[in-house]
């Protein structure tokens, strides 16, 4: 797992609003520091801004502000949506922090798919020397599949770790190899395995954007440097003791209750971890790969905590379940025998979830009679 230093001096007050964020500026966000990121995982585009900034708390970074495209000015945001994998610029009150976002976090792997930060003012390229296009579709991948499938395909087969791979544009996946040697390497490698890798002949950006192409968007909607962190987001930094009791308090103040979510009931944790010792206990009946399954499947606590939610109106899991989509659903025309005996014993588990929604409901029913 990726880490980041600790930061020093602690993050205080002062990191909310640097000098030329306030007032009547014509470009607020230049006071700022940009990173572009790619490649991020999240079941509801909603939510992406707070996901964003609790991933970069967790890493002990202050991520200010989040600026994220609009689906009216971005064809891409249909593809995006599908796979439920996004981009955005993430703003750093400290430019040292946008630093060590790049240096530490890039690569990093979040919810099982690499992410891409580069610099979100600067634009970086692919060199040709090291990076091949994808051409063709890979046995087992289909064609609209999230980069990371791409890469996890390409290093099984060619056994070569690579240093970048994107889908920035949805007919084309770019990887790069560490050296020119590496990457001669793995297209041979993969010829014989009857996968064709091109050499890229031209540079291509591995932003998908930076600031200066999407100015005019941003200046639309400039408010967006008004949104401060919510208090959840906080609460990471202050775990890893990184911030001013002055800093917390200036968010802390006014801040409203997060809309539309039930509190959790506990009695349903319980329930999950008996529907994950039901699956544990099945599979090794079957003798049924564990790791394969966790790989198919690594949201399952979530998605069963999330059924169980909203069964009792919790609007955010209804969400959540609207919007969700497992890792083997992109690829399911291409599953073997082998993998639906994994999608089966997932079945198990829902199959105890739903018997808890089904007693309690029995159980509302005798109380009304």
């Amino acid at each position: 797992m990726a880490k980041v230093p600790p930061r020093n001096p602690k993050y205080s007050a002062v990191d909310l609003w640097p000098p030329g964020s306030k007032g009547n500026v014509d470009f607020p966000p230049a006071a700022f520091f940009p990173v572009y990121l790619g490649n991020f995982l999240c079941q509801q585009q909603g939510e992406l801004v707070s996901r964003v900034q609790q991933y970069f708390a967790a890493k002990g970074l202050l991520a200010r502000m989040v600026f994220v495209r609009s689906a009216q000015n971005d064809a891409f945001r249909n593809y995006q949506d599908r796979t439920k994998l996004y981009d955005c610029l993430v703003y750093f009150t400290r430019e040292l922090d946008a630093l060590d976002a790049v240096k530490y976090l890039h690569r990093d792997k979040y919810h099982g798919h690499r992410l891409n930060i580069f610099p979100g003012r600067d634009r970086h390229y692919f060199s040709p020397n090291e990076t091949v296009e994808v051409i063709g579709q890979l046995p087992g991948v289909c064609g609209d599949a999230p980069a990371q499938m791409y890469e996890d395909e390409i290093r099984k087969s060619c056994q070569l770790p690579l240093a970048c791979v994107a889908r920035n544009v949805p007919d084309q996946v770019l990887l790069e190899f560490r050296s020119r040697k590496e990457k001669e390497t793995g297209v041979r490698i993969a010829y014989g395995k009857g996968i064709r890798l091109m050499s890229i002949t031209t540079q291509i950006a591995k932003q998908r954007f930076i600031e200066a192409d999407i100015g005019q968007e941003i200046r639309k909607r400039k408010q967006f440097v008004e949104n401060l962190p919510h208090l959840h987001v906080v609460w990471k930094l202050v775990a890893r003791n990184l911030v001013t009791p002055s800093f917390h308090q200036a968010l802390k103040k006014g801040k409203p209750a997060p809309s539309g979510t039930l509190p959790r009931n506990p009695a349903n944790h319980d329930h999950v971890i008996q529907a994950m010792k039901r699956v544990m206990a099945v599979a090794a009946q079957r003798q049924l790969d564990i790791g394969l399954y966790r790989a198919m499947f690594p949201n399952a606590y979530k998605q069963f905590m999330a059924i169980l939610q909203a069964s009792i109106g919790d609007k955010e899991a209804v969400g959540f379940l609207q919007s969700y989509v497992a890792p083997w659903q992109f690829r399911q025309n291409q599953l073997n025998p082998w993998e639906w005996m994994h999608v089966q014993l997932h079945n198990e588990g829902l199959d105890h979830i739903h018997s808890v929604i089904r007693q309690r409901q029995a159980n509302h029913s005798t109380s009304w009679n």
